[in-house]
């Protein structure tokens, strides 16, 4: 009976250590253990989506259309190096040649980058800004920029006199929204885009209800120090990450796709998606001129 006793008692104790160490495991994993993450730009993509994206094809008969409107002619990508990749979350076709390099969602069909290579450097001018916003406005009614879209920077670039900069958003509530945004390098002097980006991410325009006042008190008391010289707090729109994912790909990793089986594997583990929201923006100064910034979500109290 005293040997039935022990053995009852080694097997309990044995139990145990196995319970504790798999409560240590779990709390390692979920705690401790260096995640990374990766982000879907406009929600969870599903497999359908993935079955049904757009093909090398279908990217080329849109990169024709944008460059027949942009070289004002003729112009075909029979010849172009075509390739699928997937970066921050999005799939897409990349097509180029020694003439322009453009970016397509596979998903969307919608243009993300575009560029032309075009020699800069043949062109010698000064203009003054006002004569660069003129041309700008006839570039945006040319190509039938949406005038949604309203022009926030127009400067020089630093090092070529020639090329000029654009950035414009979409307003929320008189607020500059960056994430819908059209980025523009162009040269005035013949009218020419030499670059154009597009941001187009969703934006849940989340109800008020936090107070400057609440949100500059979070950002206190996230600052947790005394030494406060100044705070300053404006509306803002920032990105949330709402949902976070195990994963062994670093965000902003470019990895070529060859198939869509590929591409549904490797989306199937990414599943987080990127929420722009209202945002109170903090910034806070300290008695030494460093500064801390917070975007503080505007619904959350």
């Amino acid at each position: 009976m005293k040997q039935e006793k022990g053995n009852i008692n080694a097997l309990k104790i044995i139990l145990i250590l196995g319970i504790i160490v798999l409560i240590f495991f779990i709390m390692y994993k979920f705690l401790f253990e260096d995640k990374k993450y990766y982000t879907v730009v406009n929600g969870e993509i599903t497999k359908s989506q993935i079955e049904n994206s757009y093909t090398q094809e279908d990217a080329k008969q849109k990169a024709t259309i944008l460059l027949n409107a942009f070289t004002d002619g003729e112009y075909t990508v029979d010849n172009v190096v075509a390739t699928q990749y997937i970066k921050d979350g999005e799939a897409y076709w990349e097509l180029s040649d020694e003439n322009f390099e453009i970016e397509i969602n596979s998903f969307t069909n919608k243009v993300i980058y575009y560029k032309d290579n075009y020699d800069i450097t043949q062109i010698q001018t000064n203009l003054e800004e006002d004569e660069a916003k003129k041309t700008l406005e006839e570039i945006l009614q040319k190509y039938y920029i949406p005038t949604e879209y309203e022009l926030k920077t127009l400067e020089k670039d630093e090092i070529t006199d020639c090329l000029w900069y654009a950035q414009l958003c979409q307003k929320e509530d008189g607020i500059f929204n960056e994430y819908k945004q059209i980025e523009f390098n162009f040269i005035p002097e013949i009218k020419r885009i030499i670059s154009m980006s597009f941001r187009d991410y969703e934006f849940a325009n989340n109800e008020i209800k936090l107070t400057k006042e609440e949100a500059e008190k979070i950002a206190k008391s996230t600052y947790g120090e005394d030494d406060i010289a100044e705070i300053t707090t404006q509306r803002g729109i920032d990105q949330f990450i709402d949902k976070k994912v195990e994963s062994e790909i670093y965000l902003g990793d470019e990895l070529e796709i060859t198939d869509k089986s590929e591409l549904i594997e490797y989306m199937d583990k990414f599943k987080e998606s990127r929420s722009i929201r209202n945002t109170w923006n903090v910034t806070i100064v300290n008695s030494f001129g460093d500064t801390a910034e917070y975007a503080i979500d505007s619904t959350n109290r």
